[in-house]
């Protein structure tokens, strides 16, 4: 179970810091190009029950309930490996003062026994030397990629059918200072597949990452932000400096100093990112096929401010998409149509009977692992389709506790896919290199690879958070909107 990470683990000096978020901190070795998972306590959290388990959830979690529905290309497996309380207090002294301000309310859990070894996504997979050029990479944190359809929202809160949940709760960000600007991404837009959409929402993220959005050069982070602000002119120009030997087309005028992301070679690395977000990987190796509703391409959310007349150019194409990455995590998102609206009064009932009826509770288990077999509900037998619940709403009352149980569980499992990161790595190669490398317009080939992380099971004692969040900033954005408009 340990492998060869066992020796590197035990040195913190071969390991530094890239990342973090709020149950889990992640170092990386350049050397052989791996990465650590640590988990972390939070004590403002009393939620994080999932948190202090076993690193061994995870990989089941992962291996029996996410890759089925995901596949296996754009999935790996952890290792875990076996550590020591000096190593996890070694890490916090040698990595606190790199850290984001907003996240040293936690720190490193150094009870834990064992970390989790990954792969470095921000490196191609293959083993062999294929070029002497870096390897640039980019994590895209997409969050949901769709509008709800279902027919049992308040209408107080029917705000919720046009306008995404990220947007919604972009304005309640910017409102209470967690950012100094609303970020014009949305995920619609980057879930549609369709390449123009796609071109003006990741212009949207470089414009303004927030948190949804980072790029490494060899694994070393070249492009974030940190704090609260948009990137600086220095840094969109740093960018560019990075970018042009690999991604430019050689001319002299590349930078455009006013806006220097609108540079040909930085455009040119948006092409290569939304190519490989929609290559084709049609052996997936997906045990439990589901289909994203048909109409969710044609969604527009009311806050994007993608216009056709105004979109920015792009060479790609979308052709041969089917089965690609964006796809199947819309519809591993999609596997349950209901939202928190549903979910809540579900969950509240499931916990009043378990209160009456203790002895049934080892049948009723709502957080992984469940025991005995676990199947994926098609929602035919309580009338919801894959377009909703058929147009009309559900009658909550008569949901079996067995039905409550089966519908919270797929809940949590979409929370899940959206809350991960896409991880997208991309190789400048040889133009008769002769290896599947994606061909772009401007002459050059790249090598690329992408897999989806960060794909740890939620727990269902975050669902009343989830449902009072939702409430929260649906209702702050009417508010907004209606101080705007005067009425």
């Amino acid at each position: 179970m340990a492998g060869p990470d066992v020796g590197p683990v035990l040195n913190i000096d071969n390991w530094h810091y890239r990342a973090e978020g709020s149950s889990s901190f992640v170092i990386f070795n350049p050397k052989i190009r791996r990465i650590l998972k640590l988990r972390k306590t939070d004590a403002r959290d009393s939620s994080q029950k999932v948190c202090d388990e076993d690193w061994t959830l995870c990989h089941d979690y992962v291996k029996t309930l996410i890759q089925p529905i995901l596949g296996s290309k754009f999935i790996c497996l952890p290792k875990m490996i076996p550590t020591t309380r000096k190593f996890l207090e070694a890490a916090i002294q040698r990595f606190g003062h790199q850290r984001p301000e907003k996240r040293r309310g936690s720190q490193i859990d150094v009870n834990k026994s064992y970390v989790l070894s990954f792969p470095d996504f921000c490196f191609l997979p293959s083993p062999e030397k294929t070029s002497d050029n870096p390897t640039f990479s980019i994590e895209i944190k997409p969050k949901k990629g769709f509008l709800p359809v279902s027919h049992h929202i308040p209408d107080d809160l029917a705000i919720k059918y046009s306008v995404c949940r990220v947007c919604l709760h972009q304005h309640h960000k910017v409102q209470n200072g967690v950012w100094e600007h609303h970020s014009q991404y949305c995920p619609l837009d980057l879930f549609s597949c369709d390449p123009p959409r796609m071109k003006y929402c990741l212009n949207m993220l470089l414009r303004n990452p927030q948190n949804n959005f980072r790029i490494c050069k060899d694994g070393v982070l070249i492009y974030q932000v940190f704090e609260k602000s948009t990137p600086s002119l220095q840094e969109q120009q740093d960018l560019v400096n990075q970018l042009k030997p690999y991604f430019g087309d050689g001319t002299s005028t590349e930078m455009i100093e006013e806006n220097p992301l609108e540079s040909s070679c930085v455009q040119a690395f948006l092409d290569v990112l939304i190519r490989t977000l929609l290559s084709n990987n049609v052996q997936n190796g997906i045990t439990h096929h589901v289909s994203s509703r048909p109409s969710l391409g044609a969604q527009f959310c009311k806050e994007s401010g993608y216009k056709t007349k105004d979109s920015f150019q792009t060479s790609v194409k979308a052709e041969g998409i089917e089965n690609c990455i964006l796809q199947r995590l819309l519809a591993a998102q999609s596997l349950s149509v209901l939202e928190i609206d549903e979910i809540y009064p579900l969950y509240l009932k499931v916990l009043k009977y378990l209160e009456e009826h203790p002895e049934d509770s080892h049948n009723y288990i709502l957080d992984f692992p469940y025991g005995g077999t676990f199947n994926y509900a098609d929602g035919v037998h309580l009338g919801i389709s894959n377009n909703g619940s058929n147009g009309k709403k559900l009658d909550l009352s008569n949901v079996s506790i067995k039905d409550a149980v089966q519908l919270i569980r797929e809940f949590l499992i979409t929370r899940t896919v959206k809350d991960c990161s896409i991880m997208v790595a991309a190789q400048l190669v040889d133009e008769n290199y002769d290896g599947g490398a994606l061909c772009m317009p401007n002459g050059k080939s790249y090598l690329h690879s992408a897999v989806v992380i960060d794909l740890d099971p939620k727990p269902s004692s975050r669902i009343p958070t989830y449902e009072r969040t939702d409430r929260k900033i649906a209702q702050e954005y009417l508010s907004h909107s209606m101080e705007k408009t005067g009425k």
